[in-house]
């Protein structure tokens, strides 16, 4: 049952909603939340945010309404987790357990206003919450209002908050919706169904490609004597941007055209490369996260992420080939995601362990879902909310920007983005494990790799 103090306590009664198991991405959140020693940081970073400012207020009963239909739509959104007989699971509630939260606060000035989403930003939201979803109607009178969301990680992706802000312009605007979505049972059969297909094939290609594990990089944490991060470690990230000048970007562009391959792909390329030069090792393992390629997951509203590591063996010979090298890696493992063989308790993975090798130090990321953005109807709705404020007839929107505490929760992680003029990307790392002086030459290295020819 929901205890007094808002955490979820265990028990062994029956329950009349099913329970589901849960997956490792579910259980990772979920580990944090247990975890008495997690920081403020690694709590912030496991909480997605979103906020706009609306003038005129919308109205609380409609508002309402468009709310109980967004959450009776996506399962998710009314997911808590219960522990019952010693093992967590994830429980589907009827009704959202708090529904739209309406607070008054009369007129106060923009900064004011701002003030107090960062306030209601900060307050904890785990795994363990009440609610982890909610939205906020904050009222300021004549000066209008502002809409606020927050979610915790394990029930939402990046690409599902732009899904579930796409419904939510439909209800509000009254278009029809699509089908209805895979329900939360329905998404983790097809998920274990996917992981279980060829799962021989997918074993043989990752231990291929993963094994023997690279030797571990005398960087950052290693070359400090500190352990793997951990949800004790997260803290305010030391950070690095841009790393692009107006010519490197140039160049990130060239070379998507010369190559045919993405900006994540060159830019994964360059990353990967610097490491390996700086760390003295011909080979390092790299993370990212895979997109959904199956339709069937278009709609849903939950976490549905593909997590898997690359072995990025350097290139002696030319820039090109390390492109290259990358781009068919992540098509090649694209083709063999989702799978049980990647998961943290897994043969393959406890074996890289075992070696002495953390292969989630690194990261290359794109956590703005622009591929989901622009195939919304509203896409011109994301790219002018993104860049400030804009109206539709009467009613002006106009994003409030919360800052995060940690942009990440990895020990070193390169971020990119496309901005007006061209591609950009920011460096964010462990602060225990890397000065500003020691991001500034891993940005200098990826400019001079982006300079080869």
């Amino acid at each position: 049952r929901i205890g007094s103090n808002g955490l979820l306590q265990k028990t062994k009664e029956r329950r009349s909603n099913e329970l589901h198991p849960i997956g490792w991405v579910e259980k990772y959140v979920l580990d944090a939340a247990l975890d008495e020693t997690a920081t403020t940081f690694c709590h912030d970073y496991l909480t997605l945010y979103w906020a706009v400012r609306v003038s005129p207020a919308p109205s609380p009963r409609a508002l309402s309404r468009v709310f109980d239909k967004l959450v009776d739509r996506h399962e998710p959104l009314r997911l808590r987790f219960v522990n019952v007989g010693e093992e967590w699971n994830a429980e589907i509630l009827p009704k959202h357990p708090v529904g739209l939260i309406i607070e008054d606060y009369g007129p106060l000035s923009k900064d004011e206003q701002a003030g107090l989403v960062i306030e209601h930003a900060r307050r904890p939201l785990t795994a363990l919450s009440d609610a982890l979803f909610e939205m906020r109607l904050l009222r300021f009178g004549p000066e209008g209002a502002v809409v606020m969301m927050r979610a915790n990680h394990a029930i939402l992706d990046a690409y599902s908050v732009a899904q579930m802000v796409d419904d939510l312009i439909r209800l509000i605007l009254r278009i029809p919706l699509g089908p209805p979505p895979l329900s939360y049972s329905e998404h983790t059969a097809f998920k274990d169904k996917q992981s279980l297909m060829s799962a021989d094939e997918k074993e043989r290609f990752w231990s291929k490609m993963l094994l023997p594990p690279p030797r571990e990089l005398n960087l950052g944490r290693a070359a400090k004597g500190l352990g793997p991060m951990v949800p004790s470690t997260i803290g305010r990230p030391r950070c690095v941007e841009p790393v692009l000048d107006q010519t490197s970007s140039n160049r990130v562009e060239a070379w998507c055209l010369e190559t045919g391959a993405s900006a994540y792909a060159v830019l994964h390329a360059a990353f990967s490369e610097t490491l390996c030069q700086l760390g003295a090792t011909e080979a390092v393992y790299v993370n990212g996260i895979f997109g959904r390629s199956d339709a069937s997951l278009s709609s849903y509203v939950g976490a549905s992420i593909d997590v898997a590591p690359i072995r990025f063996v350097s290139s002696k010979r030319s820039f090109r080939e390390s492109i290259k090298h990358v781009s068919d890696m992540i098509a090649a493992a694209a083709e063999h995601v989702p799978t049980h063989h990647l998961e943290p308790d897994s043969a393959l993975m406890q074996t890289i362990e075992g070696a002495g090798v953390d292969p989630l130090r690194f990261w290359v990321l794109a956590p703005m879902p622009t591929g989901r953005m622009k195939s919304s109807t509203f896409s011109g709705f994301f790219d002018k909310i993104m860049r400030g404020s804009f109206s539709v007839g009467p009613i002006t929107l106009e994003q409030v920007p919360i800052p995060s505490l940690a942009a990440t929760d990895a020990e070193l992680e390169l971020t990119i983005s496309q901005t007006v003029t061209g591609y950009q990307a920011t460096l964010y790392a462990d602060s225990a494990g890397y000065t500003t002086k020691d991001l500034e030459t891993i940005a200098a290295g990826i400019r001079a790799q982006l300079a080869r020819v």
